[in-house]
């Protein structure tokens, strides 16, 4: 998230926009370049040209003329970015009075607000954007309410044939615009708040992140023929399968880029002060180009303030760092994140799961007490004498029992870069025109910025007034 100084609001404001545009029109070639400007600051996307249609998501499709509307709208939305400004300062403590579910409608524009807010590269910094990401995330999980540009209309998805399941959700494959995806689904028998809570905080991280070793997210889907809703996560389809099977399938596959791909994409979401809490070669999915991308974030969570202090869950326990399997009301980290890659390498490397002689928790945890490794265990696979030097003392370095010691995951990034592995591999596809199409749909989403400011200003004043004895919703 680049941070860029936003243009002073008095110079966003400087022209008139024309009543109705007709771009095709011979003497009227495209817009302005004060119009282009303006609307790509607003809606974080490049101003339709001519004969260029806007997103095919009708619900979303501005209307003729929203372009008559965009200096207001800049005004409106810059505005509001102050006082979220003066908000955010102020600390966690300003959000207290804020019941989601007492105005559903305010909470929504504030979703909608704030996911805008992210979406826009200019002017955000990430101690901000971790604070904000908090917050809606927290919505999320009182009221599931989530950024309305995020639910796609039109998935196929046949939920009679499932592909595979893991936690509390099973996977389809299913069609979307011509294209094939995801379908990630809360089974119907668990379907409970929490889940449904777990899931909803899900899609809101999700949302948010962009990098090309992090699974793209497309959007949330609800179908309409259960008798209760079911909130599906709806991301890229991967035909290889997740990195453990991938390796099984093709032993001679580059597996020193994959993990190389794999901690470039940690460093990102450590960088953003995400925790993922859950990395194991199964979350982990490899693109048709062999490349390995980070997914399922199911229970990840933002190093913030306004984050609660109690994790959803730790993570699976042959994965999990010994801070948290042996200490009570541990939180994941960065340096847990670590433990766990160094499980991911010994997964690739030998084929087996970590502490793969440990038929239990009661056993994963003494083995821990006991100080071991996954290299400790009894009649240890042929392939853990086969590993290379330097991976074998990284995974060792990652497993150190004094969390303060293991190495970040940009140092180990950084190592993978120094050993200059030739990598002939296809180009990764950048392109995906489902990912253009649905963020730009987001884009388009309309917000009352009066139900925002009204909300704001509340909470402003409200911190200035006696405090009084409040639930906290953090």
């Amino acid at each position: 998230m680049t941070h860029l100084r936003p243009l002073p609001s008095e110079q966003l404001v400087l022209w008139t926009p024309p009543p109705s545009p007709h771009y095709n029109h011979p003497h009227h070639a495209g817009p302005s370049p004060a119009q282009e400007l303006s609307y790509r600051m607003l809606w974080g996307v490049e101003m339709p040209k001519p004969n260029v249609p806007y997103p095919t998501a009708a619900h979303l499709r501005p209307s003729e003329n929203s372009t008559n509307t965009v200096g207001i709208s800049i005004r409106n939305y810059y505005s509001t970015r102050t006082l979220l400004h003066k908000l955010l300062v102020r600390g966690k403590s300003v959000w207290k009075p804020f019941n989601p579910n007492d105005k559903r409608e305010e909470a929504q524009s504030i979703v909608d607000f704030l996911s805008r807010v992210l979406d826009d590269e200019d002017g955000v910094e990430v101690h901000e954007a971790k604070q904000i990401l908090s917050v809606i995330r927290m919505i999320a999980k009182l009221s599931e309410i989530f950024p309305s540009g995020c639910e796609l209309v039109g998935v196929d998805c046949d939920f009679g044939d499932r592909v595979s399941g893991g936690g509390f959700a099973d996977i389809f494959r299913g069609m979307y615009k011509g294209q094939a995806v995801c379908v990630k689904a809360a089974r119907i028998a668990n379907t409970n708040r929490k889940n449904e809570r777990a899931q909803a905080k899900e899609f809101m991280l999700w949302a948010h992140l962009s990098h090309p070793n992090i699974l793209p997210f497309y959007g949330v889907y609800i179908p309409r023929h259960f008798n209760s809703p079911r909130i599906c996560i709806v991301s890229q389809w991967m035909g290889n399968g997740d990195l453990r099977s991938y390796v099984l399938r093709y032993p001679n596959s580059p597996k020193m880029l994959l993990l190389s791909d794999v901690i470039s994409g940690l460093q990102y979401l450590h960088e953003n002060e995400i925790i993922h809490a859950d990395l194991k070669a199964a979350n982990v999915l490899v693109t048709e180009t062999g490349h390995a991308v980070i997914g399922d974030f199911g229970i990840s969570r933002v190093v913030s303030g306004l984050s609660t202090t109690n994790p959803d869950s730790k993570g699976t326990n042959n994965w999990t760092a010994p801070e948290l399997t042996l200490v009570e009301n541990s939180i994941p980290s960065e340096r847990s994140d670590i433990w766990s890659f160094g499980c991911l390498c010994y997964e690739v490397m030998v084929d087996e799961e970590p502490f793969y002689w440990c038929q239990n928790f009661g056993q994963v945890f003494n083995a821990l007490l006991k100080k071991k490794t996954p290299f400790d265990g009894p009649n240890p696979p042929a392939r853990q004498h086969q590993i290379d030097a330097w991976i074998r003392a990284l995974m060792e370095q990652c497993w150190d029992f004094d969390e303060f010691c293991r190495p970040s995951a940009k140092g180990i990034h950084d190592r993978f870069q120094i050993l200059n592995i030739p990598d002939r591999r296809p180009p990764q596809k950048r392109d995906d025109a489902v990912l253009r199409e649905v963020q730009e749909a987001r884009s388009y989403v309309k917000i009352n910025y009066s139900h925002v400011r009204g909300v704001f200003e509340r909470l402003l004043s409200a911190q200035e007034e006696t405090p009084k004895p409040q639930m906290s919703i953090f």
